[in-house]
C-alpha cells in the first residue's frame, strides 16, 4: 500500500487510447518512432502505457508531441520481444493529444485509468536522480541507497528505474533515517534487468528521500509531479503476501474469497485459479468481515481449530467464514 486518495480527485474512466497492433497485420513502431493517442482536452491522464513485441531494448516516454523526448522515461524495455507495462500520469493539450515515444521500437498500447483534478496535481517531469551519471560508474553494491531530491515536503510521484541489475532483490523508496524492509516498491528477478513502476513519496523538509536496492544496481528516479496534501494520505505498508503464513487469515488484513493455492493447484484439488482480496480502509470507516455463508451446521472442525489443537485449518472444507467465536482464536 502507498496511500489512500480523495475520491473527489479522481474521476475513474478505463478505456484503450492507441493500440498500434490495430487492426492487424501492422508492423512495430519503429525505433526513435512516436504515436499519438487522444483523451479529454487539457485532461491530467492516469494511464497505464505497455510495450509490446519490442524490438530491441531501450525506454519509452509519454510527452507532448511536440517536445523533444529524453529528459526523463516512464517505461524501460530491457530485450527484444518483452512485454512490459507501468503506470504514468500525462498532461493532455487542448485537444486532448499526448505522445508515446519508443527509443527501441515495439507496438504501443495506451489504456485510460482516469482523470486526477488538475487542482491536486502540479505535474513536474524531471529526471530527479541518475546514478549512472556521470559515465562511466559502476553500479551500486547490494545494500546500498541514493539520495533522491525534490520539493521540500513534496508529496512526489516517481517513476523508479533499477538498471543494470547484479542479481534478483527489490527496491524501496523510504525515508532516508527508516530501516528498508518493510515494503517494496519495484522487483527484479535477475541480473541484467531494466525495470519501472511508479510510487508515491512523502518528501521530508530538506525535499529528501531515498531510493534502496537490495541486491544492487544503478538507481534512477524520474518525477512525474506532486499531489495536494489535502487529497492523498500516505501509508506506506504491505497488506498482502501470500508467501507468508497466515494465522487466521480474517485476522491479518486479508479476506480468502477462495482457498489460497498449494504448489501451483487450489485446494480443492482443481487447477482453477483462486482469488483473494485485499482489505485496506474503507471511504468512511474501518472494514468490516462479510456476513458468514449460510450453513446447516458449524465445520465440524471448529472447535478443534479454535482450542488450538489444529496448527492450520483445512481449507479443503471449503469453508470461507471465521468459525471461531471472540473466545477462540
Amino acid at each position: 500500500l502507498q496511500g489512500y486518495l480523495d475520491p473527489s480527485a479522481f474521476t475513474p474512466e478505463t478505456r484503450r487510447l492507441l493500440d498500434t497492433r490495430q487492426p492487424p497485420p501492422k508492423r512495430p513502431v519503429e525505433a526513435g518512432g512516436r504515436s499519438s493517442f487522444v483523451g479529454q482536452p487539457n485532461g491530467l491522464a492516469v494511464v497505464s502505457i505497455v510495450a509490446t513485441e519490442t524490438l530491441a531494448p531501450g525506454y519509452l516516454q509519454v510527452l507532448p508531441c511536440a517536445a523533444s523526448p529524453g529528459a526523463y522515461s516512464n517505461l524501460n524495455v530491457d530485450r527484444a520481444n518483452q512485454t512490459i507495462a507501468n503506470l504514468a500520469v500525462v498532461q493532455l493539450d487542448a485537444k486532448g493529444e499526448a505522445c508515446i515515444y519508443t527509443q527501441g521500437g515495439g507496438h504501443l498500447i495506451v489504456d485510460l485509468q482516469g482523470y486526477l483534478d488538475p487542482a491536486t496535481f502540479t505535474v513536474a517531469s524531471q529526471r530527479l536522480l541518475d546514478t549512472r551519471q556521470p559515465p562511466p560508474r559502476a553500479p551500486l553494491p547490494a545494500g546500498s541507497r541514493a539520495e533522491v531530491v525534490g520539493e521540500p515536503d513534496g508529496l512526489a510521484v516517481l517513476s523508479i528505474i533499477g538498471s543494470e541489475t547484479q542479481a534478483p532483490g527489490y527496491f524501496q523508496l523510504l525515508g532516508c533515517a527508516e530501516a528498508e524492509g518493510a515494503y517494496s516498491n519495484l522487483n527484479s528477478d535477475r541480473a541484467g534487468q531494466t525495470r519501472a513502476n511508479l510510487a508515491i513519496m512523502q518528501l521530508d523538509g530538506n525535499g529528501k528521500a531515498c531510493l534502496y536496492t537490495q541486491s544492487g544496481a544503478h538507481l534512477i528516479a524520474d518525477l512525474q509531479g506532486y499531489f495536494d496534501p489535502s487529497v492523498f494520505t500516505p501509508v506506506s505498508q504491505r497488506i498482502l503476501d501470500t508467501r507468508q503464513t497466515l494465522s487466521p487469515p480474517w485476522a491479518s488484513g486479508v479476506l480468502f474469497e477462495d482457498p489460497p493455492p498449494l504448489h501451483g493447484r487450489s485446494w480443492n484439488g482443481s487447477n482453477a485459479p483462486s482469488r483473494i482480496s485485499i482489505r485496506g480502509r474503507s471511504a468512511r470507516s474501518r472494514p468490516t468481515l462479510p456476513p458468514p455463508r449460510s450453513r446447516s451446521r458449524t465445520p465440524p472442525w471448529c472447535s478443534t481449530w479454535c482450542s488450538g489443537k489444529l496448527s492450520s485449518p483445512p481449507w479443503h472444507s471449503r469453508s470461507a467464514s471465521p468459525p471461531c467465536t471472540a473466545a477462540g482464536r
